[in-house]
């Protein structure tokens, strides 16, 4: 942006993390044998693994994002924290379903409820990946729902930055309960 002949005062930069794919092993719906969370929902985690990368992994990144934010030197970056954004819609977790017309919460991704009803991480396939319309690279991603939800996060950040009320370096994205905004994003809110 310098190069670009941009000052810092005419930008901000939103830096930010991964929302949890996966729940803590005793939140998946889904019995502990690997083959049937698999099968059933796309989500072949052993109870420890799923803890180790709930616990380990993903707080690790978080902090090296965040350092790197605060190694940069700049002051108009803000850190978006989306860790929690997906509770309640996470990969196999309780509470929540999957779009399947044969054995989903909701047929398609456009029945009525289906962003409050259904997960928001697209499934890890293991052999419908090889066949279209899915594919390897998809898995543990945000869907539609969660895509959405993204970027309902995203605009708020940046909407927010520009303001008085901006905290200097850090937001929070969470679940802001059932229904969709206006724009028919799932409702987020941002701190």
């Amino acid at each position: 942006m310098l190069r670009a002949g941009h000052d810092p005062d005419e930008y901000d930069v939103v830096g930010q993390n991964y929302p949890a794919p996966i729940p803590h092993g005793r939140d998946f719906r889904y019995p502990a044998p690997l083959g049937a969370r698999q099968t059933l929902g796309g989500c072949g985690f052993n109870d420890r693994d799923a803890d180790w990368a709930v616990d380990s992994v993903l707080p690790a990144v978080s902090r090296a994002v965040e350092r790197g934010i605060d190694r940069s030197g700049l002051t108009n970056v803000r850190f978006l924290d989306l860790t929690h954004s997906f509770d309640g819609h996470r990969l196999c977790e309780r509470g929540v379903g999957l779009v399947d017309p044969t054995r989903g919460t909701v047929s398609r991704w456009t029945d009525p409820g289906a962003s409050d009803r259904t997960e928001w991480i697209s499934w890890v396939r293991t052999v419908s990946a090889v066949l279209p319309p899915f594919q390897v690279q998809e898995a543990l991603h945000p869907n539609y729902w969660g895509q959405l939800a993204l970027r309902n996060c995203l605009r708020q950040a940046y909407a927010f930055t520009g303001t008085d009320k901006a905290p200097k370096s850090r937001l929070t994205c969470t679940g802001g309960g059932p229904g969709r905004n206006e724009r028919g994003e799932p409702r987020m809110r941002l701190s």
